[in-house]
């Protein structure tokens, strides 16, 4: 059986997202790009292209669990 998301479930995943993408942006921003930090951009900027195709993701189940 599939599994049923209720809209504080949905509310508290997507404060929790956007948190998360503002705090991965303001370290993208506030970091200087050199050769000591190119690694640690990369991997920030994989973190937050990760929670965003999660996003996508859970915004498409959810989407489909209306439509049912």
């Amino acid at each position: 059986m599939p599994q049923q998301y209720n809209i504080k479930d949905v509310k508290s995943h997507e404060s929790a997202h956007d948190r998360k993408v503002k705090e991965l942006e303001e370290e993208l921003s506030t970091t200087k790009y050199n050769k000591k930090t190119q690694g640690h951009i990369g991997l920030v900027k994989a973190k937050l292209a990760k929670i965003k195709e999660e996003e996508k993701v859970f915004l498409l189940k959810e989407a489909v669990m209306q439509l049912q």
